[in-house]
């Protein structure tokens, strides 16, 4: 099988090297790789990396814990503490920084940067970048949240972008948004079909639905209000129930 075994620091197989043609596996920690029995081309990297990992293959595990419960997932990128724990089937994902998709287990092609990005995400095609940005999004899908807490409490929501630190932070269930600015869309929850560009814009919008809200605090206290245009810094700030 060519498998080289090294004691170091008093731990057997602290450094694992199989370069059998079929297996082509690197792992690296004290129990990095530790349930392997047919995977190949793997690089695991961190004390159990890819522990549980049976027979998924070309995965890169980096960190202590990353990868830990993943069995049969492939072409995977876990890069940091803890990232992508609880993966399980889940393939062609990348996450990169401490706890990024943690609880993800059967979620496919996401994308999440940052500690704790996408930490509760089950789902499939998803973007977060920036620290807890979607933290607790699940089965939403097709989600792109890139700033700082940006979608922080999205749960379900699908098909939105959210760009900005805090934008669409309470999303939970709204679904095509696009909120562009610091703050915006703060407190939308199951508002749809909204245009909020602007920091603050459509701040305290709940449940409003198919509003276009453009410029600095543009409709920022607006919260049920449906079906509104405005336009320019601060147009419609006050307008909270007006459709």
């Amino acid at each position: 099988m060519n498998k080289i075994y090294l004691l170091i620091f008093g731990f057997l197989c602290l450094v694992f090297i199989d370069l059998s043609a079929q297996n082509s596996n690197v792992f690296i920690g004290f129990n990095s790789g530790f349930s392997n029995t047919s995977s190949f081309n793997n690089v695991f990297t961190g004390t159990h990396s890819g522990y549980s990992t049976t027979t998924g293959f070309q995965n890169i595990f980096l960190g202590a814990n990353s990868g830990y419960n993943n069995i049969t997932g492939s072409n995977n990128t876990f890069s940091g503490a803890e990232s992508g724990r609880n993966n399980i089937s889940g393939a062609f994902n990348s996450y990169y920084g401490a706890y990024a998709g943690y609880t993800n287990t059967i979620g496919n092609r996401n994308v999440m940067i940052g500690d704790s990005a996408g930490y509760a995400n089950t789902s499939d095609n998803n973007t977060f970048i920036g620290h807890r940005s979607g933290g607790a999004n699940t089965t939403g899908y097709g989600n792109v949240f890139t700033g700082a807490m940006s979608g922080r409490n999205s749960t379900t929501g699908s098909h939105n972008i959210f760009t900005g630190i805090n934008s669409g932070y309470n999303n939970t269930t709204g679904f095509q948004n696009l909120f562009l600015g610091a703050n915006s869309g703060y407190s939308n929850t199951s508002g749809a079909n909204n245009l909020f560009l602007g920091a603050n814009s459509g701040y305290s919008n709940t449940s409003g639905a198919n509003n276009l809200f453009l410029g600095l605090n543009s409709g920022k206290f607006n919260t049920i209000g449906a079906n509104n245009v405005f336009s320019g810094n601060y147009s419609g700030e006050n307008n909270t129930t007006g459709s």
